[in-house]
């Protein structure tokens, strides 16, 4: 009997965890075209949409039309310092080419990240606090770690723990 309560309770978890892994996976594709923007001064009467497309021809080179983005926003107040601001975009390809020279804000106080959702943010975290942020990146929202000489792709918690077993970070 008690093996037999075991043996679904053991399968009920393995059902949550499919579960949880194809929810993350369909609220992730919703933000695929989504970036989030940190360290744009904050002001009462700006208008997001305007503060990016300026962002994007003074600081990456990028000319976007108005028709480039679909919706954007600031996010609730951070304790500290200016809020970000999300960005959908109409296309995965500007979203991706704006991406993709996030470099050229290297010096400047902005940062591009992929909006994640919470799951692979905190995830990424992880993923940093073991191996450090220059060795941990997304691309197309997906997490990936250089350990070495490879690149791996992380998915949940036990990918990271076997990458961190592999490699002999404790952490």
């Amino acid at each position: 009997m008690v093996k037999t309560e075991d043996k679904e309770v053991s399968q009920l978890r393995n059902q949550v965890n499919t579960l949880q892994a194809e929810l993350d996976e369909l609220q992730q594709y919703s933000r695929k075209n989504s970036l989030r923007i940190y360290g744009c001064k904050d002001n009462p009467s700006e208008v997001t949409d305007d503060i990016i497309k300026s962002l994007c021809s003074d600081k990456l080179g990028i000319s976007l039309q108005k028709s480039d983005i679909d919706c954007s926003r600031r996010l609730r107040r951070k304790e500290n310092g200016d809020r970000p601001i999300i960005v959908r975009f109409t296309s995965r390809n500007i979203k991706n080419l704006i991406f993709k020279h996030k470099a050229k804000l290297k010096g400047t106080k902005i940062v591009l990240k992929e909006d994640l959702t919470m799951r692979r943010t905190a995830l990424y975290k992880q993923a940093c606090n073991s191996f450090g942020y220059k060795r941990v990146w997304t691309n197309d929202c997906n997490i990936y770690v250089k350990s070495g000489g490879h690149i791996s792709k992380i998915m949940t918690t036990a990918d990271l723990e076997s990458l961190r077993a592999k490699s002999g970070t404790d952490t």
